[in-house]
Order: structure tokens, then C-alpha cells, then sequence
């Protein structure tokens, strides 16, 4: 756009009218659209009126009303939100293996039963030695203490509940 020279009254009547223009203007969500063909065909909408530009007429928009959905008839928690309860059964909190080269079962009970792609991890002193569905085998252990836990985990591994820890004891046999 080119500038030109003009002297100060014109400024100031250019702003007069500027203005006026913006106490003119349509409240706030009502504004007018303007589009305008530019020298390389292309079109800009803006909410700025241009002497090139005209306005354009704005339609009520598509609208659609909520929809009500029923709620579920009583209390009841689906499945897949239910809470996993898990347990060591066996063997038993400060349980001593006199002999640590003796194989022991590690059973849980797990409540409810495990979803399909869940399983369960055995962790023998914080490290993992064994993934079921079921009961562990454990065929030894090195003297001295240890902590058994068991944790649910998804189909990526990643732990959903844990039981508590608890610890037994292995002895050298003899």
C-alpha cells in the first residue's frame, strides 16, 4: 500500500470515521464475514471490510441437541472395572525351609479370576523369577532371608495390583 503526505486534519478524520465504524460494528458473535479475490485469484474471509472486499452472508449453523443416555440400571460394576484381589497361600508368612535346595509351591488365590492377556509375576526378593497363570514352582534358594511377592500384570507387562510381601527363610540342610 502506498503512503502519501496527507496533513494532519486528514488523520484525524480518517480515525473520526474509524471510530464511528467500530460503535457501527455488529455485537460481539454477530460480526460480519468479508471476503475478498485477491490479484492472484485467491480468497481471504476476514472481519475487516476492504474496499475490494463483500460481505458474505453467514447462515445459521447445523446444530444438534444432546442426547439423553439411559443410566444403568442398578449398582452393579461391570467386570472390567472390578478391583483384582491377590494373595500368597502358601507357603506361609516366616515360613523355614530347612533344607534350601528342596523345590516348594508358591500358590495364590486371586479374586476374580484373571482376564484374558492377564497373568500373574512371581518376585523373589524384588527380582522376577517366573510368570503364570496359576502356581509357582521354586526349585531352591540361597541361604538366609527372602521376600515373595506376587503382582497382576496386563498383556504389556505392567502391573496392575500387587499382593503383600511376605517372608520365609532357607537354612542350609543338615
Amino acid at each position: 500500500m502506498k503512503q502519501s503526505g496527507y496533513p494532519g486534519a486528514l488523520a484525524v478524520l480518517v480515525g473520526l470515521w474509524l471510530a464511528a465504524a467500530g460503535l457501527l460494528a455488529p455485537p460481539a458473535g454477530q460480526a460480519e464475514v468479508y471476503k475478498t479475490v485477491n490479484e492472484d485469484g485467491s480468497i481471504t474471509y476476514t472481519d475487516q471490510r476492504t474496499p475490494d472486499s463483500e460481505p458474505v452472508e453467514i447462515k445459521e449453523p447445523n446444530t444438534a441437541q444432546p442426547v439423553n443416555t439411559p443410566k444403568r440400571a442398578g449398582n452393579r460394576q461391570p467386570e472390567a472395572d472390578k478391583a483384582y484381589a491377590v494373595s500368597i497361600v502358601s507357603p506361609e508368612p516366616k515360613q523355614l525351609f530347612p533344607n534350601r535346595l528342596q523345590a516348594f509351591t508358591v500358590s495364590t488365590e486371586v479374586t476374580p479370576a484373571l482376564k484374558e492377556g492377564h497373568r500373574l509375576r512371581l518376585k523373589i526378593d524384588g527380582k522376577t523369577h517366573s510368570i503364570s497363570r496359576g502356581s509357582f514352582q521354586v526349585s531352591s534358594l540361597t541361604i538366609g532371608e527372602h521376600t515373595l511377592q506376587v503382582e497382576i500384570i496386563d498383556a504389556g507387562d505392567s502391573v496392575i495390583t500387587q499382593s503383600d510381601a511376605i517372608t520365609v527363610f532357607a537354612r542350609n540342610p543338615g
